[in-house]
């Protein structure tokens, strides 16, 4: 097994999904409890660092015309843009954020089961 493998990176995504699902949830209580927590400008580059990360990816994926994923990983993507610019209606915003997380965790889980299954039927074999 390669340590870099498509399965190993979608296992990873689940699980950075899956902690951002948390994070999402999370925050309100921590930045109600803990005022000085909080860190907007830090929360800003790792989603943008993040973003980058996984639009090359779905990039490389749609190239490839392996659909499945990408149209989730579109969906959240779309949701974590509409919650960021409803940042003044704070339900709105974690609303759409949790949505964002479990969109993307959708597409890690899409991107597994095609893995396992041995490939995408949306992806085109190579000519021989």
């Amino acid at each position: 097994m390669k340590v870099l493998s498509p399965a190993m990176l979608d296992r990873v995504g689940v699980i950075a999904s899956v902690i951002c699902l948390i994070h999402c949830l999370a925050t309100p209580l921590v930045v109600a409890l803990l005022p000085f927590a909080a860190s907007d400008g830090l929360e800003s580059w790792t989603m943008a660092v993040l973003t980058v990360m996984a639009s090359t990816s779905a990039a490389i994926a749609a190239v490839k015309r392996d659909l499945a994923p990408v149209v989730p990983y579109a969906v959240g993507v779309a949701l974590l843009v509409l919650g960021r610019a409803s940042a003044d209606i704070p339900w709105v915003e974690h609303l759409t954020t949790s949505l964002a997380a479990v969109a993307l965790i959708l597409t890690h889980l899409l991107s597994l089961r095609r893995e396992r299954r041995g490939g995408s039927p949306f992806v085109t074999p190579p000519p021989p």
